[in-house]
Parts: structure tokens; sequence; C-alpha cells
């Protein structure tokens, strides 16, 4: 079984909440920094406003970054996109699966398949992490293969 999933971008995430945070309180440090520094330049407005700019400037930024990760984190849904191939060890009749390599595949007219045959299947599980539900899992292209295909 061969895992092509969105593992990288779970290593990801973490980093990307990391740099998010220290963005965070960086833009924040410097916000209160210049509110103490508005009092003595109030006099020279133009100053002022620059200081103003470039806080929103970074703000703004921050908030662009903040929402691509959450772009990201809405993408990492948790969809698993695996390869199963093997020999047919089993077919349930009763709930139209076929057994391979230890994975139940639902399958559309079970019956054209034979224990014994081999094929390549194209899974997609909405499982939780790395395990595996048979109710959550869609076979989206099944083939029949020889094992020198592998």
């Amino acid at each position: 079984m061969y895992y092509y999933n969105i593992a990288i971008l779970r290593l990801l995430l973490p980093i990307a909440g990391i740099i998010m945070i220290l963005i965070g309180t960086s833009v924040y440090s410097v916000y209160k920094a210049l509110q103490k520094e508005v009092v003595i330049l109030q006099e020279n407005d133009s100053k002022l406003e620059e200081i103003q700019n470039n806080v929103m400037t970074r703000l703004s930024t921050s908030l662009m970054v903040l929402a691509v990760a959450m772009m990201l984190a809405g993408c990492a849904k948790g969809d698993s996109h695996f390869i199963v191939q093997g020999k047919i060890e089993d077919i349930s009749s009763e709930t139209g699966q076929i057994l391979v390599d230890g994975f139940w595949l639902p399958v559309r007219e079970h019956e054209r398949f034979m224990v014994g045959e081999y094929v390549i299947a194209e899974i997609e599980s909405r499982a939780p992490g790395d395990s595996y539900d048979p109710d959550l899992t869609t076979v989206r292209r099944i083939e029949r293969g020889s094992e020198a295909s592998k």
C-alpha cells in the first residue's frame, strides 16, 4: 500500500501555527511600543501617520498569512488517498465488498470479481488519521492487473 496523502501538509501546519504566533506577537509588541510613542509624536502628524501606516501594513500581512494558513488547514480535512493492490482474498456478497491485502473495499458489481484475481484499487478514506474504516472508504478506481505491474 502506497500513501500519497497529505502527510507533508500535516507536518507543515504546526510550523505554520508557530510562525503565526511569532508574527502576531511581534506585531502586537510593535503596536504597544508605538502607542507609547504616539503621545510624543502628536505634534508631528506626518511622522505619526507614517508609523500608523507601517503598523497597518504589518498587521494586514499577518492577517493574509493567517488566512492562507487557515485555508491550508481547511484543505487538510483528513481525506487520505492511497493505492491497494494484490490478489482478492475473499468476496462478501452480503456487503458488496472484496478483501484485498487486508482491506475490505466496497465495489459495485462484486459478482464480476473472482477470488485470486489481481486488482489495483485507488482508495479515498475519510477516516480520521491513519485509521481504516470500511464505511468511510470509497473506491475511486479499480482495475484488473497483473503482479508484474507492481
